[in-house]
This record gives C-alpha cells, structure tokens and sequence, in this order.
C-alpha cells in the first residue's frame, strides 16, 4: 500500500515568483509597454525573412538591405539600430524558464514613431531579447 505524501510532494512544488527584469534605467519591463534598443548596444536579429538582411542607416533611419555580393553568417541578419522602438509582448519567468533572453518584443513594420524620424522597418517580427538590450521608452 503506498502513501499519498510521496505524490502530494512532488506535484505540490510551487514556481518561484517571477524576476522582475528591470533595464539599465533601472524601470521594470511589463506586458505591452514601448521599449527601444539601447545604446552602444549591437543586436543583431537572425530569426528574420531573408528580405529584411541588412541594417538601418543612421542619418536617414532608411532600411538598407544588405550588399548580396558580399554574404556571410555575419550579413544574413537584420541589425538593430539603437532607439529602434518595439513592444513587449511576453515576459518569461526566468525561475520556471532557462532563459537568457526573456523578454519578447515585437517589432512592426511601418510602426517605429511614424512621422518622428524613426526607423522604416521592413518586415514585422518578434525578437527575444535580454535586459541589458533594450531600455523603457514612452511612446
């Protein structure tokens, strides 16, 4: 006859409360708030359409695709510009999930500040990102 504290105990663990993730600013991430690629940060987004390999030009925030003479794993990605704005969609509690890069943000194309010089995005996509990446914004 086998007692049931062996199998309350082992389905009775509870998830430490989730991190919070705070940026360099020292404000906390949440579920549906602007954040922007930090400064003298270099983050590169591999998960992307092959259309959207490139990078941003710094002066006209134009999208520039990359030079197709030139590919190499280093060039077949989309670089982040800093100050390229995007939205939190999911945070991931780091105690239940092994997660470097626990806040997800999308990005959308024709979205980032429209009519305030920011950046013409090509595609919209979603990107896994740590802390130390991006930092709060208003919109």
């Amino acid at each position: 006859h086998m007692t049931s504290a062996f199998f309350a105990d082992a389905t009775e663990s509870k998830t430490p409360e989730a991190k919070v993730q705070v940026d360099a600013n020292g404000k906390s991430f949440s579920v549906g708030i602007a954040v922007a690629i930090a400064p003298n940060r270099s983050v590169k987004a591999y998960q992307v359409i092959k259309s959207s390999y490139g990078s941003f030009d710094p002066a006209t925030r134009e999208f520039v695709p990359r030079d197709e003479t030139n590919v190499t794993r280093g060039t077949s990605c989309l670089v982040l510009a800093e100050g390229l704005r995007g939205e939190v969609k999911k945070i991931y509690n780091t105690n239940e999930w092994d997660r470097t890069h626990p806040i997800l943000v999308k990005f959308k194309a024709g979205e980032d500040r429209e009519g305030e010089g920011g950046f013409n995005i090509p595609k919209t996509f979603q990107m896994h990102l740590n802390a130390n990446e991006i930092i709060v914004v208003d919109y």
